[in-house]
């Protein structure tokens, strides 16, 4: 009999490049045979359901622990993969009575990670497998932006897609980065890589530098998990487990109850940590730090000129200390640095969306 030939995309956990691919299916294979490259078989037993619980979504599977994955948009493929495949859509739903009832160790382990979670929310938030992750950030943006005016302009596309593309060449997430409407001064990376600019933040970075700046720190709050761990410190023990384990509803019902930007503070910590890995990325891409150390001046006058308005540095509070942390760190580089983008497609980005 021959096989079924499904469609689909392929992540290879590297970059955020989609790759589009034919998927036949063996006892112990997935067979990828890509629209450009050599075909690869992926051992069916690495692959893990992660989506395909509801008709409107694309059946997903992750290769071994992510972020690699596979997605094939027709449902139907549940029905004529390998029975292990199919078997697993019934193990990302098992009901905590079916957790309870195994035995032994398994079922210590279990209990006492229950037991715990509420403590170690943090570490929890590294259970949500990436796929999940991403719906989570997903159902933010719908329940946050789904009404408001996001602006589409070619220049602007090109140059935000540039300031990935430089900042974030391997990255395990697809990293978009989206300009809002809106006057507020403000900023934040949701969970699975959506960057948000409001336009009254955007109309306030004077360089391509300050905008690198801004989005390399935005960029390790998401591959750094600092979104996904704030809003994890949040959520009750049923809550994380239901996202963990890939509960169809659990994502839009802890957005709805909780709010984003309520969720979207981060500790000092975090933002350390991305300042100073947000620098690392400027400079691995030639980009000159001082971009960062500007930007950083520049926010601080916003927040003394602003302050009625939710402004960036409300939700990204900065100290004397990270102020001395970017301008040491940023001391390191040499030399000139090179260019974002070209003052042409600058200007004309800054000329969008006003």
């Amino acid at each position: 009999m021959t096989p079924t030939v499904w469609t689909g995309q392929y992540y290879d956990g590297r970059s955020a490049a989609r790759h589009d691919v034919t998927v036949t299916f063996e006892e112990q294979y997935a067979c990828v045979r890509p629209a450009h490259g050599d075909p690869f078989p992926i051992p069916v037993a690495s692959l893990r359901l992660t989506a395909g619980l509801l008709e409107t979504e694309p059946v997903t599977w992750e290769i071994g622990s992510g972020p690699a994955r596979l997605v094939i948009a027709d449902r139907a493929v549940l029905a004529e993969a390998p029975p292990v495949l199919s078997r697993a859509l019934k193990a990302e739903r098992a009901p905590l009575p079916a957790l309870l009832g195994l035995s032994g160790a398994v079922a210590a382990a279990i209990l006492a990670f229950l037991w715990f979670l509420p403590a170690l929310a943090e570490k929890g938030a590294g259970f949500i497998p990436w796929s999940w992750e991403e719906r989570l950030g997903a159902t933010a943006s719908a329940l946050e932006f789904g009404k408001l005016d996001i602006c589409e302009d070619a220049a602007l596309r090109g140059v935000l897609d540039a300031a990935v593309n430089r900042l974030a060449p391997r990255s395990p997430y697809p990293i978009r980065v989206r300009l809002v409407s809106s006057p507020m001064v403000n900023a934040f990376a949701l969970p699975g890589g959506e960057i948000f600019i409001f336009a009254g933040l955007w109309n306030r970075i004077r360089t391509p530098e300050e905008l690198a700046a801004l989005l390399s720190h935005e960029i390790q709050h998401v591959e750094r998990r600092h979104a996904t761990k704030a809003i994890a410190r949040e959520l009750s023990t049923s809550a994380l487990i239901g996202l963990a384990v890939g509960d169809a509803t659990a994502a839009r019902s802890v957005m709805e109850t909780m709010g984003t930007l309520r969720a979207l503070r981060y500790r000092r910590d975090d933002e350390e940590d991305a300042d100073r890995r947000g620098l690392e990325a400027m400079m691995q891409a030639g980009i000159h730090p001082r971009g960062m150390v500007e930007l950083f001046e520049n926010l601080q006058q916003v927040a003394q000129d602003m302050p009625e308005g939710l402004v960036y540095v409300s939700t990204h509070p900065s100290t004397a200390a990270r102020a001395a942390l970017i301008r040491r760190e940023s001391a390191r580089f040499a030399g000139a640095g090179e260019p974002l983008v070209s003052e042409r497609m600058w200007r004309e980005a800054r000329a969008a969306c006003r």
